[in-house]
């Protein structure tokens, strides 16, 4: 028989986590063949050492504990453990169809592992990966997800130190993974509300301590939701009609994924780095507060504005 599993590569963190398994919960459905349960839980001490992120975020953001459940029919324990020591095993192709000449003559896992094309791949499997996301997640953070129901804009910031701090100007045009400015959140966070001509509610998703987000957290109508975990965080930002995204993140790319809402990142920190678009035709990409793209003015007010007549 065949069967599929997801190997996650060593410090992988949620975003770059759910590249291989989406690709092989694909795999399974298509072709109706059971998968063997992921192991989600990881044991990063990197970005403890590195500092910058808040302590209580540790267990459930970085080590990834504590999030997920077996999927019904999906194989665990002692059975996973025999299937992985006995079976053979092949590497996934670049088609999400089984193509197979004869029935093989011995047990084969199919592997999924790394990003590979990022999301060039998933576009039109959004509602199945949205609805098996939900499906593996712990039901205590589904209902602290539903707790937040009305989210206009959204603010990832990462603040963990596996995200470095530019130099210059420069560094956000040659470098990836840079720290993303608080001053930028907040102009552009103003500039958005200004286009509105009210102060839209704002909620800040974050790694980061309180008083590192604080220049942001004091602005009128913004609300830092804690507590949380890495997933519940992330679907409470998929909610959100306009996100204001950490460029070179790829947990900010999922959420605008899972969301396809208007996205916006720092200038020279896009997103398309991981093959992002909008399926629906809303701006995802640069913003500068000071020369502001008109695509994105324009997705901003049909999200937030109510229609005209």
């Amino acid at each position: 028989m065949y069967y599929c599993q997801t190997v996650f590569g060593k410090g992988a963190g949620l975003g770059n986590r759910l590249f291989p398994w989406a690709r092989c919960r694909i795999f399974s459905s298509v072709n109706n063949i059971q998968m063997l349960s992921p192991q989600w839980v990881t044991g990063r001490i990197g970005p403890l050492l590195r500092g910058g992120i808040d302590l209580r975020c540790y267990k459930n953001q970085i080590l990834l504990m504590d999030l997920f459940k077996k999927k019904e029919g999906d194989i665990g324990g002692i059975h996973k453990m025999l299937l992985q020591a006995m079976a053979n095993k092949e590497i996934e192709t670049d088609n999400f169809e089984l193509i197979q000449t004869q029935p093989p003559t011995q047990d084969v896992i199919i592997t999924f592992q790394g990003n590979k094309n990022y999301f060039e791949d998933l576009y039109g499997w959004e509602e199945l990966i949205f609805k098996e996301l939900q499906a593996i997640t712990k039901f205590k953070w589904l209902k602290l997800v539903e707790f937040w129901q009305d989210i206009p804009i959204a603010i990832n910031v990462r603040l963990g130190n596996d995200f470095n701090k530019a130099k210059s100007v420069d560094d956000f045009y040659t470098k990836g993974s840079l720290k993303t400015p608080i001053e930028w959140f907040i102009e552009s966070l103003l500039l958005i509300r200004e286009t509105l001509g009210f102060s839209a509610k704002a909620f800040v998703v974050s790694d980061g301590k309180e008083e590192d987000l604080k220049p942001l957290l004091s602005l009128e109508n913004v609300t830092h939701i804690r507590p949380g975990c890495a997933i519940s965080d992330l679907l409470v930002l998929s909610k959100a009609k306009i996100l204001i995204a950490s460029g070179g993140s790829s947990f900010s790319a999922w959420a605008s994924f899972l969301g396809q809402m208007p996205t916006i990142s720092h200038p020279g920190q896009s997103l398309s780095w991981f093959k992002i678009n909008n399926r629906k035709g809303y701006y995802v990409g640069e913003f500068s507060p000071t020369s502001p793209a008109q695509p994105l003015i324009e997705s901003v007010k049909l999200c937030l504005l109510p229609p005209t007549t």
